[in-house]
């Protein structure tokens, strides 16, 4: 009977969710989706049927025992806290392997590691919670109030959840904090790679940057610097403690470190890079850092003598580089007996409270079709509104709110599968004299250290798993820049992440709360008379 009950709710579910799938992402339909779904449909029916023996009838103290009545309990948790780590592990090392995820059309490692993490985090959960609610039950144990102890004690006896609401709270805290993470963490890659592509808040390609251009360019009004960066046109050798390694040289005129300086999120060469004192400094550009790693002697580029290596960079800001090569100063590239390159990609650093987009139609204007003019904000238009951008968005949003209503929907409806005891329980508290307030207070009581510790749990899980994605997945894709993006955090977002997910745990409290205060005592106390 519990196998067929199990079958009319898994059938229909399992058939609607296949369909809405094949709504939303419209394609061809193999056979073997069909037969995946139809396992799925059978897993309420067997699980239902699993669960029931002639001793789930028999109510039981959960913490008269230390060991698990199961003695394959032991052995699932184990595993499933060692496949999490195997994965984890397996994932953080795929860069090193030169893992191609995309070479196989679905990432399995990638999709399964967050699940198993997720799972081992509901194990540690309720094999650990159950410790701190001893020792609290304990402190309550002498206080004269009886619903906090009481509630303490039924949460430590006869636990009112389990896995599902566990699961359900930590899946939805986890999934609305990832989300959360990911967004901002690929809007703030996106923001990071637009300014690093274009190197300034306006850059003017085409022209060469001529004496004239440039006092016309700084008569802009807004304009704060001018300068550019550009390749020396021939390659010289990079001596590293004697081994040669052919570079390209490419040249940075002094007005690009106030270009740089007033660009927020610019990773550009160090201040030393621009003194006038001592060794000349050199960055290394691209694969140059394998010939000149930051344990080398002595080295030197030939033309500019010895010199001193003061760190390296994938990408210079604003300017496409194309092979191995070092970054050097104009100022000492002349002073060496050097000539400045034809600038053709000129950087414009704004003074601050200037229009990027009013200076750009000016510098637009001003050379006309001779040349292109590009801003960051325009750069960050075109990404907000890319269907990537927007479908990832939806997809974040539409997942939190799911999330949050599929674990206000588990606490409820596992609350009302275990309402008969609870109700006899309640009847017979009400009849000695406890208040309808106090109901709801007890019943409360009997879920909130679970949820809280599953509150916990899940909040460190949505921080963990971004953590490991970023170190297992390309999202360059998504943000359009070369450079993986970096963990970000934006505390606005995930406090009002958070908060809604606090509000939701909590609905779902007062709602299974609320549900026992309407019990009718004398029929709760009829049908015990008749068993």
């Amino acid at each position: 009977m519990i196998a067929a009950e199990g079958l009319l709710l898994g059938v229909p579910a399992a058939a609607l969710g296949h369909l809405g799938a094949m709504l939303l992402v419209p394609g061809p339909t193999p056979w073997w989706q069909w037969a995946v779904s139809g396992a799925v449909a059978l897993v309420p029916s067997l699980a239902l049927a699993a669960s029931v023996d002639d001793a789930s009838l028999l109510t039981r103290r959960q913490d008269l025992g230390g060991r698990s009545r199961s003695r394959w309990r032991w052995v699932v948790e184990v595993a499933v806290v060692a496949l999490a780590g195997v994965a984890t592990w397996r994932l953080l090392g795929r860069g090193a392997r030169g893992d191609d995820a995309a070479a196989t059309g679905i990432d399995l490692l990638a999709a399964a590691t967050p699940v198993l993490l997720a799972l081992a985090a509901c194990v540690l959960t309720l094999r650990l919670y159950p410790l701190p609610l001893a020792a609290l039950t304990r402190v309550l144990r002498g206080r004269p109030t009886l619903t906090p102890f009481l509630g303490a004690a039924r949460a430590l006896r006869d636990p009112a959840g389990g896995l599902v609401p566990t699961l359900a709270v930590v899946l939805g805290t986890a999934v609305a904090l990832i989300s959360a993470v990911l967004l901002s963490t690929v809007s703030q890659g996106a923001q990071v790679a637009a300014w690093q592509d274009n190197g300034a808040p306006v850059r003017l390609n085409g022209p060469v940057l001529t004496d004239e251009l440039r006092a016309s360019l700084e008569d802009i009004p807004g304009v704060g610097a001018v300068g550019g960066v550009a390749d020396s046109g021939a390659t010289q050798d990079l001596v590293v403690d004697g081994e040669r390694t052919a570079v390209r040289v490419w040249v940075a005129e002094p007005q690009v470190e106030q270009v740089y300086a007033a660009s927020p999120l610019i990773e550009g060469p160090p201040p030393a890079f621009w003194s006038e004192d001592g060794t000349p400094g050199v960055v290394t550009l691209r694969s140059a850092d394998e010939a000149a790693p930051g344990s080398a002697g002595e080295v030197a580029v030939s033309g500019l003598g010895q010199v001193e290596v003061l760190g390296h960079l994938d990408e210079v800001p604003g300017v496409l580089v194309t092979g191995a090569g070092v970054l050097v100063d104009g100022d000492r590239w002349v002073a060496a007996g050097e000539t400045l390159p034809r600038v053709s990609t000129t950087l414009i650093g704004l003074e601050e409270g200037a229009d990027p987009e009013v200076v750009a139609q000016a510098v637009t204007d001003l050379v006309g079709s001779g040349g292109v003019v590009t801003t960051v904000s325009t750069r960050l238009d075109t990404f907000t509104e890319a269907p990537v951008t927007v479908g990832l968005r939806q997809l974040f949003v539409g997942a939190t709110l799911v999330s949050a209503l599929l674990t206000v929907l588990a606490v409820v409806v596992v609350q009302l599968m275990g309402s008969v005891a609870r109700t006899r329980l309640l009847a017979t508290l009400r009849t000695l004299g406890l208040a309808p307030g106090q109901t709801r207070a007890l019943t409360a009581w009997e879920l909130a250290p679970l949820l809280a510790t599953s509150l916990v749990v899940g909040s460190v899980l949505g921080l963990a798993v971004p953590w490991v994605l970023l170190r297992g997945l390309d999202l360059t894709g998504l943000t359009g820049g070369t450079a993986q993006p970096a963990l970000h955090l934006d505390p606005p977002l995930l406090a009002a992440v958070l908060g809604a997910v606090v509000l939701t745990v909590l609905t779902a409290v007062t709602t299974s709360a609320w549900l026992p205060g309407r019990t009718n005592l004398a029929q709760a106390l009829r049908v015990g008379e008749d068993r």
